[in-house]
């Protein structure tokens, strides 16, 4: 694999992927949409038919992607572009899971046999299975990205890659006599190469518009039709801000309140959310508390694995009403929807609307083809329920609203309106696809579509079965 300079490829930022300003709204607007958004029960419209380990996959990915320096919650007042900076790098290389490689001391590597190491769990008081990120004695995990422990999910998760990579250390096809570095090495670069086919054709085919799906991965790609971004190989990437500020954002709808997160001895293991952020190691894993046994997570409930049952657990579906609930998490998810609308606006991202007359303007061909259209303001003027109450119908300037639509909730309501919150819209999954596409294809060119059965997240996990 080659040798990666992480501090020069962090060194980037942002840019619009689309070379168009949207309009400065009020903050006090996008604060009431947000509450609104985040306040209304959306019981009787979920959950979907997507197993809902592709929620905290995608939160996986994001934070492989896209970190935001001194990310200060957001006022909605303007910013520059040139003010924000990266601290990871653009393109699906698992810097998040690698940091800065093989002379990392804080990724808890093993440098006399090329592993990452796991630490055990706890059962009666004694040390059990070994299922729980490395740590400092503080608490605090020995990870390339903090954000990766900020939840049981997404640490469990991301002990699964740890675990992913070790198998493969094992795998490694090289000579007996290879250096623990140059088995590292190797794992690592197979694990992006699956991790990259497994965004591509899993957690994308299922998650974008399928038109939108088939157009920018395989149509495209067989006939060289145009593309919306196409980088030089010398050009140094940066993020859409369309996708890192709204696009992307669409899992925070999909959270649910409950999880089954194992079954033993015929008994389901049951979580709330409020309970997924306490095991952490800023909170009940500090000072060399460890995880309970019990609370390790079984991806069967989460993903569908070979010859396996549907898993235990679906998703929500992508909607903009975010999931409704009680005390602390009631108050994260409220303060989650205004700051995601207030992001938006201090980067002037375009509305919905003006996006997609832009998009049939410069890209007709992309547009026709993927039958992209704006949402008349009546159908996109929206109810959860019936008797809950249109989305707009309380908010000051309603009639506006519903004209010049923020992007992040236009492409919700496009979800839910165009594809039952199954999936994304058109809008969303081109702004989505074509941004992914660039940085999944940096690295090399994706295999043929037609193998993509054997990148789907449950078969890979099953190597660990």
């Amino acid at each position: 694999m080659e040798s990666i300079d992480h501090k020069a490829l962090t060194d980037g930022g942002f840019f619009r992927l689309f070379n168009l300003v949207g309009i400065e709204y009020r903050p006090e607007i996008l604060r009431e949409l947000g509450v609104r958004m985040a306040t209304t029960s959306t019981r009787g419209f979920g959950p979907s038919s997507i197993p809902a380990g592709y929620t905290y996959l995608g939160q996986f990915l994001v934070h492989d992607i896209s970190r935001l320096a001194n990310a200060d919650r957001p006022s909605g007042r303007p910013r520059r572009i040139d003010e924000l900076h990266q601290l990871r790098t653009p393109r699906l290389d698992l810097d998040s899971v690698y940091g800065e490689g093989w002379d990392d001391y804080s990724i808890g590597l093993d440098t006399c046999t090329g592993k990452f190491r796991i630490r055990d769990t706890v059962l009666n008081g004694e040390p059990a299975r070994p299922l729980d990120l490395p740590r400092q004695k503080s608490g605090v995990a020995a990870i390339g990205d903090s954000r990766n422990d900020e939840n049981l999910l997404i640490s469990q998760l991301h002990v699964q890659f740890l675990r992913l990579h070790n198998y493969f250390v094992d795998k490694c096809s090289l000579p007996a006599g290879a250096s623990a570095e140059d088995r590292f090495d190797w794992a690592r670069s197979e694990l992006i190469r699956i991790y990259r086919h497994v965004i591509a054709y899993d957690f994308l085919e299922r998650l974008m518009d399928e038109r939108t799906w088939e157009y920018v991965f395989v149509t495209s790609s067989k006939d060289g039709r145009a593309r919306i971004w196409q980088p030089g190989p010398m050009e140094m990437l940066n993020i859409p801000l369309e996708l890192s500020v709204a696009a992307l954002r669409f899992g925070h709808s999909m959270v649910r309140k409950r999880y089954t997160i194992n079954r033993a001895n015929g008994r389901d293991k049951d979580i709330d959310l409020h309970e997924m952020f306490q095991w952490t190691g800023s909170r009940n894993l500090g000072h060399g508390a460890r995880l309970p046994d019990d609370l390790v997570v079984d991806w069967e409930h989460f993903f569908q694995f070979p010859q396996l049952d549907p898993p235990l657990n679906a998703a929500e579906k992508v909607s903009p009403w975010f999931p409704l609930f009680r005390n602390e998490a009631s108050n994260a998810m409220s303060r989650l929807a205004v700051d995601n609308l207030l992001r938006g606006n201090e980067v002037r991202l375009p509305d919905g609307q003006s996006l997609i007359k832009e998009i049939w303007r410069l890209y007709p061909h992309i547009a026709k083809e993927i039958k992209l259209h704006v949402i008349p303001p009546d159908t996109l003027n929206d109810e959860p329920a019936p008797g809950k109450g249109r989305i707009f119908d309380r908010l000051e300037h309603k009639e506006e609203i519903s004209r010049k639509t923020p992007l992040l909730p236009y492409i919700l309501l496009e979800a839910k309106l165009l594809n039952k919150g199954e999936r994304l819209g058109p809008l969303g999954s081109l702004i989505v696809g074509e941004s992914l596409r660039v940085l999944i294809e940096r690295d090399g060119p994706l295999e043929d579509p037609a193998q993509r059965g054997e990148f789907r997240m449950g078969e890979i996990l099953a190597y660990l079965s």
